[in-house]
């Protein structure tokens, strides 16, 4: 890892950047170079970062869950004190001496002990983190749609989905030109790539569930699909902080998604990367979409 990564302000400390940071803030006091000491600085910021989840970054559905298990002594105080607690930070830093003080500071603080910290998403970090946490839940099944979208049209959209509405076809011929750009026309083996990851008709990609669904719910689970093989390969701490921004059914479901995908081979990666950066670029495009009253388990369906 190059030195000026390893302390830039901007970089998200992950398992391997603070490996390196730990190496260069145990030198030897004194170093010509000075990093020693940016490095300390730079641990102790991310330590600030992450021994505290920012509520406002943690979708409500996490703090409604984290608070079922706890005393309706416990659940009273929470809401009466606004269930984002200000800054997210807790009340412990601030708390007084006495017994009822240091009392609800413990409980202010312990009530989020399944939740975890991170610090705020970076450019540099990958495509897939990015995509969970620099914009809205509703943005993120958007994208998962438009991912679903842009897979089918790589594919050739053998199944006709893509013919059934016109702001389909158009997403379809936005995606097509993109990836002819990019791969050329001659690059035939993501197109049948492509193909094959397309589900039998009127069934739900990668199940093997009986029931029929929408073309618009098969394309979404094909985004998500994409989603979850990309998030295997990133930091699992930071994965677990990026999943807080989603409702948690739906966080759950990407969970079961990425044990099942397990380890993929580079070249489906950066297929999968190819798509997902594409879906990416689309949804900017787009204007924002009316928030709709949709069950949290079910936005995806409503995706265009």
């Amino acid at each position: 890892m190059e030195p000026h990564r390893t302390v830039s302000a901007r970089t998200v400390v992950d398992a391997g950047v603070a490996s390196e940071l730990a190496a260069l803030a145990w030198r030897p006091s004194g170093s010509p170079d000075g990093r020693a000491a940016a490095a300390m600085e730079r641990l102790r910021d991310a330590h600030r970062a992450q021994a505290r989840p920012d509520l406002r970054r943690v979708h409500p559905s996490w703090l409604r869950r984290a608070l079922q298990d706890e005393s309706p002594a416990v659940r009273c105080l929470i809401l009466a004190r606004g269930i984002d607690l200000g800054d997210g930070r807790g009340a412990w830093a601030g708390a007084g001496d006495s017994p009822a003080e240091a009392a609800v500071a413990w409980a202010c603080s312990l009530w989020t002990e399944r939740l975890v910290g991170g610090e705020p998403p970076d450019p540099s970090e990958p495509a897939a983190i990015l995509a969970l946490t620099d914009q809205p839940p509703s943005d993120v099944f958007r994208l998962a749609f438009l991912a679903g979208v842009a897979k089918a049209a790589l594919a050739g959209d053998p199944q006709g989905w893509l013919a059934d509405r016109p702001a389909w076809r158009e997403h379809a011929a936005w995606f097509r030109s993109r990836f002819d750009a990019v791969l050329g026309d001659r690059e035939t083996r993501p197109r049948a790539w492509a193909a094959r990851e397309l589900p039998s008709p009127g069934r739900t990609p990668s199940s093997g569930k009986d029931a029929e669904i929408s073309p618009r719910r098969s394309l979404a689970s094909l985004g998500l699909v994409s989603l979850a093989r990309l998030l295997v390969a990133c930091d699992p701490h930071r994965v677990r902080w990026a999943l807080q921004h989603l409702p948690y059914p739906v966080a759950k479901r990407m969970r079961g998604l990425m044990a099942a995908a397990g380890a993929i081979s580079p070249g489906v990666s950066d297929i999968e990367l190819l798509i997902l950066e594409a879906a990416r670029a689309r949804l900017r495009r787009q204007p924002s979409a009316p928030t709709a009253r949709v069950a949290p388990d079910r936005e995806a369906e409503h995706a265009d």
